[in-house]
């Protein structure tokens, strides 16, 4: 397994192409991933190999997130959260309830006329 130009190395360690080319003759054995660093771009390539062995690249962009960008950009509710607007929905709806009780009750007093 030697013969596959790095693909033994240590996992801890990164392994670095020069550009897409780099990923592109990176040799790897069939039915196998690795992720590669391009060492000029803040790129990653995911080089898959099928069982014939023949590859597939895949490319993806590195960005740098600043501390003030991931406070509070969360999509997420904590639970706490959750739980306090599943209060204010059944309020409410319970609210709305008692509205719509009211005006059917003057509505028939309307009709009754």
């Amino acid at each position: 397994m030697y013969g596959y130009g790095g693909f033994n190395q240590n996992p801890l360690s990164l392994i670095r192409v020069t550009g897409i080319d780099g990923a592109k003759a990176f040799q790897m054995p069939a039915n196998s991933s690795v992720a590669l660093f391009d060492g000029d771009n803040d790129l990653m390539y995911i080089k898959s190999t099928d069982g014939a062995g023949f590859p597939t690249i895949r490319t993806f962009k590195f960005e740098e997130v600043s501390p003030t960008q991931m406070s509070g950009t969360s999509d997420y509710m904590t639970r706490q959260e959750v739980e306090e607007y599943v209060k204010q929905l059944i309020s409410a709806e319970r609210t709305a309830g008692k509205s719509n009780s009211r005006k059917s009750k003057v509505d028939d007093e309307h009709t009754d006329d």
